[in-house]
Parts: structure tokens; C-alpha cells; sequence
């Protein structure tokens, strides 16, 4: 025989627990509108921006006495320009310079240092903002003798990078240049510019050599306390199976 007793108290359990059901979906409808309206996605506050690297092909001759100007992102005004000056006077002395300026607030990384492919460019590293030398040749002559003197990193170096640093309305990006140069037998400096790539994604580093794909992956900036409670807006707005994630960004500690 069934209890009446017993009957009550189990159909009295089952009405409270659909009643906290009901509370439960009626808050999570309400999150899930509330995170609708503010437009707010939880994988988009936590997840870094997908980069793309734009990278152009180029064989251009940076000569004795040349200037070539270079527009990394192709926006139409110069980011940075190469000179090859060439010195001489009565005095028996000749000189040649090959530097790389940049335009405007723009950086050239460790002092036009000559980077091997796999170097990363970006934030952490040191930019300079004015014109850098690359590779310098003098020669003085006497009644007697020449005295023959080089500097700069360049001196005969092929498929090595500039890293660099300029701006696209207003946000810092970071790019490579590919070039050869060649100092003659008889001091005349060449150079050859035969490549140059930028990351798309504001400053987000980009590794030299790179020229296809997402660049290197900046890591994820800490997420403040607002952001936090929009990201668990977001999760509700998922419904049940969000409830996982509202749980863990509101766990103490998270």
C-alpha cells in the first residue's frame, strides 16, 4: 500500500525543483538578451586577432649617389628612405654611406642591425627614430700611401633584414626589409632591395622572413574585471551549454 505521507513530500519536491528550473532559464533568457544588445561575444573578448602578412616581391638598386623611398603598407606616402651618398674632395679623400632613414615617428630595430630570417619584430625590441647607418667606406690617401676604412653591420651581406617599426592611422606595426649589399674592390657600395612584409594587426610583433599567414602570436592581453563580466554575459547568452563557462570565469580566484 503507498503512503499518502510519502506521496506528498515527493510530489512537494518535484514542484520545488521545476520552480528552480524555471528561475534558472528565466535568468539565463534574461543574461542571454542583455549580452545580445550589448553585442558582446565571450570568444571575442578572450581570442587574439587573426594577422595577416602582407608581403611584396621587389628588385630594386639602391646605388651610388641613389635615393629609394619605401611605402611598407603601399598607402601611398613614404615610410622610410635609403641614401648612398658619395663624398670626395681636393684633399684626396673619398667616402660613401649607405643609411636607411625613417619617416616621420617610424623605428629601424638595434641600430639597422642586420637581422637573420626567424628574428622577431615587434614590441619588446629596441626602435630607433632616426637615420641609422648601414655600411660606411672611407679612403684617405697620403703622398705614400691609401688608408681604407669600413663600418656598419651591411658589408657584404645577402638576404639579411632591417626590422621596422611605422604607423597606420595612429597604431604602430611592424614589418621587415630584405636586401643584399655589396661593397666593390673599389669602394663603391651597392645595395639591393629584393623584399618587404608588414603585419596587419596592430602591434603584433612579425617574425623576418615570413612572408604568408598568420605572423607570430602576441599573447592575449589580461582581461580587466569589465571585460570579465561582459565575457560572462556572453557565456549565458549561450544558453545551458554556456552555463560551464559562467561558472569558471565566476569561480573566486578566475
Amino acid at each position: 500500500m503507498t503512503n499518502p505521507e510519502l506521496q506528498n513530500r515527493a510530489s512537494t519536491k518535484k514542484h520545488r525543483a521545476s520552480q528552480r528550473l524555471a528561475a534558472l532559464d528565466k535568468g539565463v533568457a534574461a543574461y542571454a538578451v542583455a549580452a545580445s544588445a550589448a553585442g558582446v561575444s565571450l570568444l571575442a573578448l578572450v581570442q587574439p586577432a587573426e594577422g595577416k602578412i602582407i608581403y611584396t616581391a621587389a628588385d630594386s638598386e639602391i646605388a651610388p649617389k641613389a635615393i629609394l623611398a619605401l611605402d611598407l603598407s603601399h598607402g601611398g606616402h613614404s615610410d622610410f628612405s635609403f641614401s648612398n651618398k658619395v663624398a670626395t674632395c681636393t684633399c684626396r679623400t673619398f667616402s660613401e654611406k649607405l643609411t636607411i632613414a625613417p619617416l616621420g615617428k617610424n623605428g629601424i630595430m638595434s641600430h639597422a642591425a642586420a637581422l637573420p630570417a626567424g628574428a622577431q619584430v615587434g614590441p619588446k625590441q629596441a626602435f630607433q627614430n632616426s637615420a641609422q647607418p648601414m655600411l660606411g667606406f672611407r679612403e684617405r690617401c697620403s703622398s705614400s700611401s691609401c688608408e681604407y676604412v669600413t663600418s656598419g653591420a651591411w658589408k657584404n651581406i645577402t638576404r639579411e633584414y632591417l626590422g621596422l617599426k611605422f604607423y597606420i592611422h595612429g597604431q604602430a606595426h611592424y614589418g621587415w626589409a630584405r636586401l643584399n649589399v655589396t661593397l666593390t674592390q673599389t669602394g663603391f657600395v651597392y645595395a639591393l632591395l629584393t623584399g618587404y612584409a608588414y603585419e596587419t594587426v596592430p602591434n603584433k610583433p612579425i617574425i623576418t622572413g615570413k612572408r604568408r599567414g598568420p605572423g607570430a602570436i602576441s599573447e592575449p592581453a589580461e582581461l580587466s574585471q569589465d571585460d570579465l563580466d561582459r565575457a560572462t554575459l556572453g557565456a549565458l547568452a549561450k544558453g545551458a551549454a554556456g552555463l560551464a563557462i559562467w561558472r569558471t570565469a565566476s569561480a573566486p580566484g578566475k
